[in-house]
């Protein structure tokens, strides 16, 4: 059986910004009492790209954020989108269109994008609604890089950052005009208490963003780099890189060169993770956390999702690694044999296990101490959601778990595919490398805060729809609603196995994978049959079963989950609808589905005029207004930071700040 090809739709993108675009109805009929406003964003390229493909390959996820509303009314839908344009983003804009500006122009570094200015905050993952008494529900948009944006809900404008730069700690730039700062791109809104709760960590040493091992290689002389390149194609190609980097590392050559990236580029900002607190007017309140014995919470990965509880607040060092290796994409596209030996030496699997972190919230005092308790769970997770409840001290979370599934690991132009051997198709350049190498798992777990300990758990397998989980939805998920005291459906989107996305450099970086439960021998027989499709489930969280399931057509893809309650129904019941973004290999669609019954026939909506490639996460509002909120981070004295460099300093000054305040 042929496997089918990742479709197009997921890796084009068009930077058109829409108004108002009618969506026609392809399939099925609009639900005449379905009313309300569906965001979702997506990575979109950059002012240098003009949209996806990458004209010089590098992660998609490397973009601006394209932030689409469609708005339901009266039986019709119409989207508009707008490109998120924070400071960096018209920054980058600004250096790009002119010519003298050239040297300060940022540039491509893997997963970041970076220059003399600092680091891009692309504002393209996610959302969190705020809701306000008495007040327009306003909107944040954030990303896993940087601080989270508030926008207006009715033109989409970016309007501020959260906090000033001098109430984060930067993991690198800290002196330029766009510091780097590492928080996650799921903060958690309580509105019951009306406060928002998300935590600014530092990464030391920041191997992070150590100007990427380009600058590495570019200090390696012309005919050296040639020279190496050479042997190494000579003795077998890219696939060769492989066997000479352990032969390396055997010598200890991997990690000399990690340390000498660190050691250049390191921050002087020890390790650590601080809670912020706020109240959507005032200053940030941070409490530095800290385990029993005193020590500082040292993030080993990142930190993509936080949740609370009525008494707690919980993060997860999520399994997305970020490291040198995730800097760079093809730095020397001439020498591809030298760029994949490189990433063998520098690169490596993301950790095998979830780690929590639970911290009691009336801890969290303004510049205090606040002690977390360390959970440690088997199999890596991505997302988790947490049940509101916490009685007796006990925390719920509902996890996917993502074995062997690198969501930091995309196809390089240099990549051979594990299957034929042969270099992967041009298409899926700078796709997320997830092939299969290990089928997904969800769990529930209940933690005894008293005794700092799992005491109850329950994980799920299904080896047809649950291969590479990917987003969530659920009755009291990505609203204005209050948080759900205890989830008991949850639905997911799995993206399935296109054999065409597994690189042989992630099958050999999860071969020996400690957690298996799909032997390799049985996941090569998969992909040979055409693989696995793309899924939504729905989860019974009380019997941990999958109550429902929707399989989709072999070829597509589908993201963006959200779950919209039918008029009525009662609160925490999944009777409504599940809204999904669908890829084919012609068209994005905007797919409706039954929440109660999935396998029913969706209504599906399209426009030619809506391209943007693949897209994250949502939210949902019954209405939208214009902001009113006064808060409002200055300016000028965010961008001019004490003690920037001269020239610097009168670029910003003479040209950055008049340009921002003309936009």
């Amino acid at each position: 059986m042929t496997a089918p090809l990742v479709p197009a739709s997921v890796l084009t993108a068009h930077r058109t910004e829409l108004s108002d675009l009618a969506l026609q109805v392809a399939a099925g009929a609009l639900p005449p009492d379905l009313a309300g406003h569906l965001f979702f964003v997506a990575p979109v390229g950059t002012v240098s790209s003009g949209g996806l493909p990458y004209p010089n390959p590098t992660t998609i996820m490397n973009g601006d954020g394209m932030v689409v509303r469609v708005d339901f009314a009266s039986g019709s839908a119409a989207a508009t989108s707008r490109i998120v344009r924070t400071w960096d983003q018209r920054a980058d804009e600004l250096t790009h269109a002119t010519k003298d500006l050239e040297l300060l122009r940022f540039v491509p570094a893997g997963v970041a994008r970076i220059g003399l200015l600092g680091a891009r905050d692309f504002a393209n993952t996610a959302f969190q609604p705020m809701a306000e008494p008495n007040a327009p529900t306003r909107l944040l948009v954030t990303y896993d890089a940087g601080r989270p944006w508030e926008i207006d809900p009715q033109t989409l404008a970016a309007v501020t950052p959260l906090g000033h730069r001098a109430e984060w700690v930067a993991s690198a730039f800290g002196s330029l005009p766009f510091p780097l700062f590492l928080s996650p791109a799921h903060p958690a809104y309580d509105t019951a208490t009306r406060e928002l709760f998300t935590v600014n960590y530092v990464r030391s040493p920041a191997s992070l963003l150590g100007l990427s091992a380009t600058g590495l290689l570019a200090a390696l002389p012309g005919p050296l780099r040639a020279l190496i390149d050479s042997v190494v194609k000579t003795i077998g190609g890219t696939r060769t890189a492989h066997v000479v980097a352990q032969e390396l590392h055997g010598l200890g050559v991997g990690e000399l060169l990690k340390k000498h990236v660190e050691d250049r580029h390191s921050t002087p900002a020890a390790s650590s993770c601080d809670a912020l607190r706020w109240d959507g007017a005032g200053a940030l309140s941070r409490t530095d956390l800290v385990l029993a014995d005193g020590t500082p919470v040292v993030i080993k990965q990142s930190v993509h999702q936080v949740a609370l509880t009525r008494e707690h607040f919980v993060i997860l060092d999520t399994g997305f690694k970020l490291g040198v290796a995730q800097l760079f994409s093809d730095p020397l596209p001439l020498e591809e044999a030298l760029d994949a030996l490189l990433r063998e030496l520098l690169d490596e699997a993301q950790m095998s296990e979830t780690i929590f972190y639970v911290v009691r919230r009336d801890a969290l005092v303004a510049g205090g101490t606040a002690v977390a308790q360390k959970i440690v769970i088997p199999v890596e997770a991505d997302h988790f959601v947490a049940d509101y409840d916490d009685t007796l001290g006990r925390v719920t979370v509902h996890v996917a778990h993502a074995p062997a599934t690198d969501l930091a690991e995309w196809v390089r132009p240099f990549d051979l595919q594990h299957y034929g051997g042969a270099k992967g198709p041009s298409y899926a350049d700078g796709f997320l490398a997830v092939g299969a190498m290990d089928v997904g798992r969800l769990g529930r777990y209940v933690i005894d805060t008293t005794a700092g300990m799992v005491v109850e758990s329950k994980v799920l397998v299904d080896d047809e729809k649950l291969w590479a989980i990917s987003l969530y939805a659920g009755p009291g998920l990505g609203g204005i609603e209050p948080l759900p005291e205890r989830i008991e459906s949850l639905f997911w989107a799995s993206e399935g196995v296109f054999p065409d996305l597994l690189t042989q450099f992630v099958y050999d970086l999860y071969a020996n994978y400690p957690h298996r439960v799909t032997p390799l021998s049985e996941i090569d027989a998969m992909a040979r049959q055409g693989g696995r499709p793309a899924c939504i489930v729905r989860l019974d969280t009380r019997t941990m079963t999958l109550a429902d399931s929707l399989i989709l057509p072999a070829g597509t893809m589908v993201s963006s989950l959200q779950f919209v309650a039918r008029p009525g129904a009662a609160l925490g019941a999944h009777d409504g609808w599940l809204l999904c973004v669908v890829f084919t290999a012609t068209r994005l669609e905007l797919w409706i589905l039954d929440a109660s019954d999935l396998a029913a026939p969706p209504c599906k909506l399209v426009s030619d005029q809506l391209v943007i490639g693949f897209s994250l996460h949502t939210a949902w509002l019954p209405t939208v207004a214009p902001r009113t909120a006064s808060y409002q981070v200055p300016l000028d004295g965010d961008l001019l930071p004490t003690g920037l460099a001269g020239e610097l300093e009168r670029f910003v000054a003479e040209h950055l700040l008049p340009h921002l305040r003309g936009v």
